[in-house]
This record gives C-alpha cells, structure tokens and sequence, in this order.
C-alpha cells in the first residue's frame, strides 16, 4: 500500500495512446532502506535530450508511509507523454531532477537513456556526516577538464549536498556536518562577484545585476538557497562568459540571517588561444574563510533587551565591499548592494593619529571625571540594573554629581576636537559622494549592530586596526556647545569589527567558550605590592571581588610571592594556560607598545626587566589549546600605527584566540577596574541568569556607564573579532537560533 500522498503507483502511466505507457518510467540506481528521506537533485537543461522530458520542480513524501516497496534512491525521469497525478504540481519542461521514492520494478526498453549528470564521489545510499558544498561547470569532466575559452558561454552550478566529482572547490572548508543542519534545513543568501566574467541568469532563482564601480564593469548574482542535513539542495545555475582576462575571479559570500557564515574565492583557468594544455581540477579555493558553524548562524538573541532594532553587515574585499542589512530609517529599501572601498592606507594613517591623539588628550585632561565610579555604588547600580529595550529613548539615571561633571565635559574643547576628527575619519572611510553607504549608516536606528569585517584576505587595502568606535557620525556643533555622545560609533551602534578570520587547521571553530561553571579563568594581575600603587590597591580589590566564582584561577596564586616567583608562575600560564579548559584569559597591568610592534606588559613599580614581559616571553609560535577570549585591560592595548599591527594583539590571535577586548589609548587607572567589572557582570551568566555575547557586553558597558554615571569612558575600548562569542556550552547555543 502507497501512501495516499503519491496515490496508487499502478496509476501512474503515461497518457491514453502514448508509446511510452508504465515505462515512461525511468528507473536506474541501488536499494536502500526504507524510510531512507526523499530528496531532489537538479540537473541542467543542456543535460543530454534533457528537453524531452519532464519532472517535478519540487516534491517530497514521507517514506514511512510506504510499504511493500523496496525504496530505491536513484534517477528518474518523466517523459513529456507521462501523465501527471491529480494534485500534484504539474511538471516543469526542461528540468530534471534526482529523487528518491519507494518505486516497483518497471520496463525500461522502450525509453531514452538518461541525460548526462554531475557524478558524485560517494555512493548516494551511504550515510554521510556531512553536506558538501559544490560548485562545478556544466559538460565537466573529472578524465578531460575544461580550459575555458574567452567569449565562450557556460554554465556554473552550486548546490549542498553529496560531493560531486568534478566541482571546482573541495577540501575541508567546503564541508557543513550534519549536526550544524536542523531536520527542516537552514535557508542561506549567496551573493557571486566578479569582474572578470559576464554573468547572467537563466532561470528567476537568480538574480544579475551589472554595475561599474571604480571605473570597472563588475557582474553581481544573488540567490537562495535552503540546506538540508539530508539529501540535495535546489541547484543554482549561473550563465558565465569569460572576458579577456587571465584566471577569472570569482567571489562569493554565503549569508545566514544578515551575518556572513562563510567567504571563498575562485580563479577560473580560462586560455585566449585554443587550450595546449589541461588544467588540473578540482582547485582549492584561493582563499576561503569559515566564520562559524552553519547551526551557529544568526542566533537569535538571549533577552528581548539584546536584540537590536536591525543588522547592518559590511564586508570588505579589496577595492570594494559587499553590504548586506535592514534596520534604515521607515520607507528605505533594505540594503544589499556593493560599494566602491577606495581609501588608502597613506591617506588615512594621518587621521587615524590624530583621532587617537585626540582620545588620549581628553583622557589627560579629565580622568578624575573619567574615574569618578565609586565602586559600592557600582555594586548597587549592577545590582539594581534594569534593562534598556530602546536605545533612541535612553532613561538617565545618574545623580547630580555626574551630570554636572559631564556638563563640563560636553563642552570641552577636548570632546570636540575628539568628534571633529572622528567624523573627518568616518567622512573619508564612508565617503557621502562614493555609494549609499554613509547614508544607510547614518540612518540605521540606534542600537542596530554595524558588522564591519575587513580582514587579512583583502591583501594591501588591509589596514592593521580601526578605531570605528571613536568616529563620529553627527554634524557639528560650533566649539564650546554641546556634543552629543550618541554621535559616536561606539555609543550608537553594537559594533562587531572582524579583523582576524580564519578557521585553524583541523580545528572546527565555535562560538562557544564553554560553560561558566566548568571552564577557567584565568587572571593575570598587577602582582607590585606598594601600598600607594594605585594599580596594585585596584588588582587587590579585583582578587576580593572575583575570587567566589568558580574556576577562577589568579596569577600569582600567592599575592606575597617574590617577583622572581610572580614572574615565572605569569609566564608559565602565559605558555600554557591550565588547568584546562580555560574560556577567558584578563590581563590587567600597565602596557608600553611603543610604535604598536614592540609591545611589553608591566606588572610591577619598577618597569624593570624582572617587572615586565615582553613579546618574545609571550611564546608566539605556541597555539592556546582551548582558544579562549582574552581581555587586556592595561593602557594601549589594540591601538597602533595603521602601518604597524600591534603584536599584542597580533600575538594572541596568532596563538588562535578567538576575541580580544583592549583599549585604544592609555585607560585611567581605576576607570579600568571599574570597566572590566560591568563587562563580567554582563558577560557572565552570574550576572545575568543566560550568556550574552561578548560583543553585546561591551556594548551594554558602554551604554552602563554612560546612562548610570553620564561617562563616555566605554569608548576607549575596542573588542575585536567575533561579536557572538559566548560563555556557554556549544550544546546550548542550536537552542537559540532563530
């Protein structure tokens, strides 16, 4: 008996009067098990005789209701003569698709052989731990690979699902594992750049724009795609048209949600001349970059206070930038386009000084207003905390002490030229006249998240670090009014800044730190013991106040060991951070980093060798098995010359942390302190009962400190890399997709 969803297969013949009768039919491929899932494989028009046959554009049953049938997983074809069941969608001419279905035995002597498919490197039946994305040229053959001919037309597919032999990615990255695939499937955006090819869409799943930017011609296709932990994805074809152009570029994105999940780039072999030679496929990417797991994708916020009112991501490759988002002002339309991305290290680096410049002076000038946080009444406030859902709508809840501090400080002239020369930098970056894209940023809500990834694979428009967080996007005022703080990048917008991409070897990246409860900390504090030291009274009230929760691991462990036994306990953790699994690695000290590439961290009064660790102490070339998050609370710790990365940070993400929170200047002393105690309280389930990532507790510091204490202090702060970093148990996170 079928299930009453396919009716009766004795009724599935062909027309009255057609030749083809029960054998229009085509049956071909090997038995599995029943209750084996029914998916649908595309396949090409131009496939062999593929215009003489007919198939479903989508169908899927469920094989629990079939009995007495062996299910089968193979390919099968209708002919243009077959006669469609009643109820289901009438057939699409010219498309074929692989499915599987329970099927009696049936004749095939009086058909037409099957068109020409993609061949798979696995037999289909066998159970595969993983989807694989593919991409491949039609009429490609694994014995005779094609070398594409300039002015020629072809075809380029892309699906998820058993590999197929002759696609032109493979390797590891090109693997999603069925776990990260929920049972109804994950929906993607993929977005295909080039310039170097003519691109067009045969069928309306695609979409092809072209556009010129930068005084080039470039081709751009969009299309979606819904992944399956099981069975084949739709295929999605590209016309493509080589140009005169030695190895075609090809770059394609795949967004969940509005989030980037993974980036790869192509080069195509492509001859001007008829081909003298083969050219060896499958090709690795030339670059690809897994940002997450697929499952940990488009989270969906923890609390309805964590969700921003939209998502703006912005991602840069080369002379241009892909920018994916909503969250614009009411009757704009939701942005998806690329942009020109024309500015110059040499042009910036000047800026970038003089914005940093500018921070440090109005730390000089006002870090008693800066430092004035009495920690018991911080411990009140934290205690007492209530969420803010509507960041356009702010409820201040500072006393008066505060606000007449900040009445001074909003109109100094250190605040101003702090905004002067972050709006300059957010001009030049954004430039109004290039695109859209400083219109879309100026006009995305408050609080919306702004993703900005700029990473290493851009090659030389690279630039070491930005301090987004300091630029300023509001008209100015004349000197000695009132500047708006919400005017800056920082206070505005949950800032996600992606700089360090990449997935280690054979490692699978996670957002999940770990578990609260059942990973270390570790915290490497001031071990100077001067009773005066302002640095070493603040290390001493952090071991009191930190010490209860668990797994807390405090280096030194004896606060009245030596500096000779302070120092080697520091860089024995600095080597190999234990007892594992360590989540969180909270550095607080003095730092000097010089020019940014010679960077030293000062524990003690003296600043003296046996005070201080340098780079080379902090073991380089050695990864930290557990990759955790690491906070270097000490002055200057993410700053530097655009021109010189700073190795501080560059040292950790080397060693393949996965985040990193350091300041963009000097920080005062007990600021500082102050500072790392709001970001814990959020950052920590203690404090607020579910994880909330790391990105999103800077960002609640932040707007902490400015709604309790009227103090912009949070804006010296940069976290770097991923926004979605959590102190929780990879288990816990599928939980919270959207």
């Amino acid at each position: 008996m079928v299930g009453e969803s396919l009716g009766p297969i004795e009724d599935w013949g062909a027309a009255p009067g057609s030749e083809a009768n029960d054998a229009s039919l085509v049956d071909w491929g090997e038995s599995v098990p029943v209750g084996t899932p029914i998916t649908i494989d595309f396949v090409p028009e131009e496939a062999t005789e593929a215009r003489d046959w007919y198939a479903p554009k989508w169908f899927r049953s469920n094989l629990s209701a079939i009995e007495g049938f062996i299910v089968h997983q193979c390919y099968k074809l209708l002919s243009k003569s077959f006669d469609w069941p009643s109820g289901m969608r009438f057939p699409i001419p010219g498309t074929l698709h692989r499915h599987e279905i329970g099927w009696p035995d049936l004749r095939t002597d009086k058909v037409s052989p099957p068109p020409t498919i993609p061949e798979t490197s696995a037999s289909p039946p066998t159970p595969r731990s993983e989807q694989r994305i593919s991409i491949w040229l039609d009429g490609q053959s694994s014995d005779a690979p094609p070398l594409l001919q300039v002015g020629e037309s072809y075809t380029l597919n892309f699906k998820v699902g058993s590999a197929v032999a002759v696609s032109l990615v493979r390797g590891e990255l090109t693997f999603i594992p069925k776990e990260d695939l929920p049972e109804d499937g994950l929906l993607t955006e993929w977005e295909v750049v080039t310039a170097d090819a003519e691109l067009s869409a045969p069928s309306e799943e695609v979409r092809v724009e072209k556009k010129v930017l930068n005084g080039q011609d470039l081709w751009v296709a969009r299309f979606s795609l819904l992944v399956h932990p099981v069975g084949e994805s739709d295929i999605r074809r590209i016309g493509l048209v080589p140009l005169s152009r030695p190895s075609p570029r090809i770059d394609v994105i795949i967004y969940r949600g509005k989030e980037v999940y993974r980036e790869l780039t192509l080069q195509l072999p492509v001859s001007i001349d008829a081909p003298a030679i083969e050219p060896i496929l499958p090709l690795e990417p030339v670059e690809e970059v897994v940002h997450a797991p697929l499952t940990q994708t488009a989270l969906k916020p923890a609390h309805e206070w964590t969700t921003p009112p939209g998502k703006l991501t912005v991602t840069v490759t080369g002379d241009r930038a892909s920018v994916f988002g909503d969250g614009t002002e009411p009757g704009m339309t939701d942005p998806w386009d690329i942009v020109p991305w024309n500015v110059t290290q040499a042009e910036i680096d000047g800026i970038v000084m003089n914005v940093r410049k500018a921070a440090d002076k109005l730390r000089g000038k006002w870090d008693k207003y800066l430092n004035a946080i009495d920690p018991d009444d911080l411990t009140d406030r934290l205690r007492n905390w209530t969420p803010q859902y509507n960041w356009g709508s702010i409820e201040g809840l500072c006393d008066d002490i505060h606000k007449d501090m900040w009445a001074q400080v909003e109109v100094s002239d250190e605040l101003f030229e702090l905004a002067y020369h972050g709006r300059y930098l957010f001009d030049v970056i954004f430039r109004e006249d290039d695109s859209q894209l400083h219109e879309w940023i100026t006009s995305l809500a408050k609080g919306t998240r702004l993703n900005l990834m700029w990473t290493q694979r851009t090659g030389q428009a690279f630039w070491p670090h930005v301090p987004w967080g300091l630029m300023y996007l509001h008209k100015l005022p004349k000197r000695g009014s009132p500047i708006d703080p919400m005017g800056f990048l920082g206070l505005r917008f949950r800032i996600g800044y992606m700089k360090h991409a990449g997935k280690p070897k054979g490692k699978r990246f996670s957002k999940a730190l770990g578990g609260f409860a059942d990973t270390h900390k570790v915290h490497f504090l001031y071990w100077g013991n001067d009773p005066n030291d302002p640095v070493a009274k603040e290390a001493k009230q952090q071991r009191r106040d930190w010490h209860a929760w668990p797994k807390q691991v405090f280096v030194p462990g004896d606060p009245s060991a030596t500096t000779t036994e302070a120092r080697a306990a520091m860089l024995d953790q600095l080597l190999e951070p234990k007892p594992s699994p360590t989540s969180m690695l909270y550095i607080y000290c003095h730092c000097e980093t010089g020019a940014g590439n010679d960077p030293g961290l000062v524990f003690g009064e003296s600043a003296t060798d046996e005070d201080r660790i340098d780079s080379a102490d902090l073991a380089r070339t050695t990864p930290l098995a557990d990759r955790p998050f690491v906070f270097a609370n000490a002055c200057s710790t993410s700053a530097s010359d655009t021109y010189i990365a700073n190795m501080l940070e560059e040292t950790f993400f080397h060693r393949e942390c996965r985040g990193f929170l350091g300041s963009e200047t000097k920080v005062p002393i007990a600021f500082a302190s102050r500072f790392a105690s709001i970001f814990f309280h959020f950052f920590y389930p203690a404090g607020q009962g579910v994880a909330i990532p790391a990105g999103e507790a800077v960002a609640q510091t932040r707007l902490f400190l400015w709604n309790n204490y009227r103090n912009i202090g949070g804006l010296l702060y940069t976290y770097i890399n991923e926004y979605e970093l959590f102190m929780a148990d990879e288990q816990n996170l599928p939980g919270l997709r959207q």
